[in-house]
């Protein structure tokens, strides 16, 4: 299920931050913040620092430093 959202959902809503409205860009960033955070508290998805790095997790990273 997460991946449609981390390929298709959450980058659509990164360029929305690229808005001339304000309104557009608040809103799709406090979307993107409470999607991703939901994928950050999931250690199977986001793993803490002792576990292996996944292709999810790789993903993440990318859309973070978007």
């Amino acid at each position: 299920m997460s991946e449609p959202i981390t390929a298709y959902l959450l980058p659509a809503l990164i360029s929305k931050l690229k808005s001339d409205s304000t309104d557009v860009r608040f809103l799709g960033l406090k979307i993107f913040t409470d999607m991703i955070t939901q994928y950050l508290n999931d250690s199977t998805i986001y793993p803490t620092i002792d576990q292996a790095e996944t292709p999810m997790s790789s993903r993440i990273n990318d859309l973070i430093v978007k």
